[in-house]
């Protein structure tokens, strides 16, 4: 029997967002507002020096003064590519959001381990959730450079929420029922949907970029036969740059491969956990899911890195 008093009965189709710990809603995000600005200024530098080769491209076909401004602007933009590139080494917005991300989904973690009595939460629900706390807090410990970013909580947040005590409480029955569709299906979904998102974005730069370097190619020619007219080859050959650059920010190759991998595991997991029928099998399971999620982040956090 439980030693805190059980939540009533709800009915419950979901976990939103406000029902996890306060924790996991200010690194979730100080992540997402680390990753916003990272790209801002990444998209801002790359465009700055395709705007830079463009001008530049332009300039020898006008007059001499007009020439003269278009190089000035083309050098502007430039100079303002290079404060962007200096700006977001030094705010390093990356660090905020990848450790943003380690925290929440650490976080996410242990809740779910929590809510399905997965040790070291399958004692009594004071101990569990005093374990939980620290667990917290070691976690908190661990990252110091991310306190800052957490920003302030409403007065109603809890590290460990109404919601959660409700889920811990319910029958075994129900507990799987709701980890098979609130945990695992929607972990198959977020990591499919990401596989062929990354698929689709990784096709669509690599064939720009192709298309760039090749028209670079041939622009290339094209001036060796005929030495008058345009010179675009420059602005080609950046625009080819700018698309590989990207590519490889993003990494989209690695990670559609990556999350399809992680969506078939947790398949075959999702299968273990609709078989399991004593609770103990079903709680091992979990643990092996939970492993298995906290995988995947810790290589997409290394390969970020």
């Amino acid at each position: 029997m439980s030693d805190l008093a059980p939540a009533p009965p709800t009915q419950r189709t979901n976990i939103g967002h406000d029902d996890y710990p306060a924790l996991f809603i200010g690194a979730n995000a100080a992540s997402s507002t680390g990753r916003r600005h990272y790209f801002r200024i990444v998209k801002a530098d790359l465009l700055f020096l395709l705007a830079g080769a463009t001008l530049s491209t332009i300039a020898p076909l006008l007059d001499t003064v007009s020439g003269q401004t278009i190089r000035s602007i083309s050098v502007a933009f430039l100079v303002l590519g290079f404060v962007a590139k200096t700006s977001g080494r030094i705010r390093r917005f990356d660090n905020e959001w990848f450790d943003g991300r380690a925290v929440a989904e650490s976080v996410k973690t242990l809740t779910w381990r929590f809510m399905m009595r997965v040790s070291p939460f399958d004692g009594t629900d004071r101990d569990a959730e005093q374990r939980f706390s620290s667990d917290l807090r070691e976690i908190i410990r661990s990252y110091p450079g991310l306190i800052l970013e957490l920003g302030s909580e409403p007065t109603s947040a809890r590290q460990v929420t109404p919601n959660m005590r409700a889920v811990r409480n319910e029958p075994y029955d129900a507990r799987r029922a709701f980890y098979l569709s609130e945990r695992i299906d929607d972990q198959i979904r977020w990591y499919a949907g990401r596989a062929e998102q990354n698929r689709r974005a990784a096709s669509r730069w690599f064939w720009l970029g192709l298309a760039a370097q090749s028209s670079a190619i041939g622009l290339t020619i094209v001036r060796i036969v005929v030495t008058s007219g345009p010179d675009i080859v420059a602005l080609a050959a950046a625009i080819s740059a700018m698309a590989t650059a990207w590519t490889q920010i993003n990494r989209n190759d690695e990670l559609a491969k990556s999350y399809g991998v992680a969506a078939q595991e947790l398949i075959l997991i999702k299968g273990e956990l609709e078989n399991a029928e004593a609770e103990a099998e079903f709680i091992d399971i979990v643990a092996e899911a939970e492993s298995a999620i906290s995988r995947e982040h810790t290589m997409w956090m290394a390969k970020r890195r």
